[in-house]
């Protein structure tokens, strides 16, 4: 009994000493995390590098130093945990991974060129090719067309050379952006050139029965391959007219769609007139139907109840021809 009683002071005296051990050991750990990195996820780069700054919440000392190249412009790329933990070890950073499957994303900060620029630099060159400037609507084959350039370049794009067929409007051509200086991007297109007319469309629907008036309307472009020979394409053969159908906002407007408005309504009272020479003869007449101004149209002389046909000279007067006797 007597000798196990050294061996309990010691380890008593041990435990006593490893308790502050271990309280240290832990305050240590724990100022560690404390202190460590915070990686980001996800980052955007405006350059040809990844700086090492770029990687982490906090600011680095080495934060300038260059760790990877940079994605393309448009493209990312990542970094999985064996690389950055790489990259943490040969710049003493306090940073581990989480898990093996711990990454950041990277993709580059870009300007975009986008489709409007690219059919307009088309039909600058289809333009400049044919000798003319009429309007044009270039349709790439694919669908519309978006490019990314660096930030450090010019925002533009150019046609650097092109083939244009006449007979059936197709093109051929090389892109290239920027514009001026040497190419980042060069890419062949394929499309149709579409020639463009301006024309009045209704901007709301117009009921049947309706005048029109320039209020009514808006201009459209629209391809000239959508016009026929009797399609509506001035103003002028709209305003004042009569839609003879309901008329949708934007529909291309025909001459079957519209009639000149009548001045005269059907049972109106009028004024019928005969000129012969020097002498003109009125009487009271009614209107069997409506008429525009120029139209023929047929009446009744009130006092004599005959029908008789004239032609609409003014909102109240019709003239008949150039019979006196017609008007008795």
């Amino acid at each position: 009994m007597l000798c196990t009683r050294p061996l309990a002071i010691a380890l008593f005296a041990g435990l006593c000493l490893w308790q502050p051990l271990q309280a240290a050991w832990a305050e240590e750990v724990s100022a560690e995390y404390s202190n460590a990195l915070t990686l980001r996820e996800r980052i955007m780069v405006d350059g040809d590098v990844v700086r090492l700054g770029d990687l982490f919440q906090e600011s680095l000392s080495d934060g300038d130093v260059a760790v990877a190249q940079a994605p393309k412009v448009g493209q990312t790329l990542s970094l999985d945990a064996r690389f950055l933990q790489q990259v943490a070890r040969a710049y003493r950073l306090n940073w581990k991974p989480s898990s093996k499957y711990q990454k950041i994303t990277i993709g580059r900060v870009s300007q975009r060129v986008t489709a409007p620029m690219v059919r307009d630099a088309v039909a600058v060159a289809v333009q400049e090719r044919i000798g003319s400037s009429s309007d044009l609507d270039i349709v790439l084959d694919g669908g519309d067309l978006e490019l990314d350039l660096p930030t450090d370049v010019e925002n533009s794009v150019a046609v650097s050379a092109i083939n244009f067929d006449p007979n059936s409007n197709r093109f051929a051509a090389i892109l290239v952006a920027p514009a001026d200086g040497p190419p980042i991007i060069q890419r062949n297109v394929f499309g149709t050139v579409y020639e463009m007319a301006q024309i009045p469309v209704p901007k709301r629907l117009i009921s049947a029965g309706e005048t029109i008036v320039a209020e009514d309307l808006e201009w459209q472009a629209v391809h000239l391959t959508r016009l026929s020979g009797n399609s509506l394409t001035d103003a002028e053969q709209l305003i004042g007219r009569m839609a003879k159908r309901p008329l949708k906002a934007g529909q291309i407007l025909r001459q079957s769609d519209v009639a000149v408005s009548p001045v005269i309504r059907k049972n109106d009272l009028i004024r019928l007139v005969v000129k012969t020479g020097q002498m003109t003869l009125s009487v009271q007449g009614k209107a069997m139907q409506d008429a525009a101004l120029g139209q023929s149209i047929r009446v009744i002389n009130v006092n004599s109840n005959r029908q008789l046909s004239g032609t609409v000279i003014d909102a109240g007067t019709v003239a008949i021809g150039f019979n006196v006797a017609a008007i008795n």
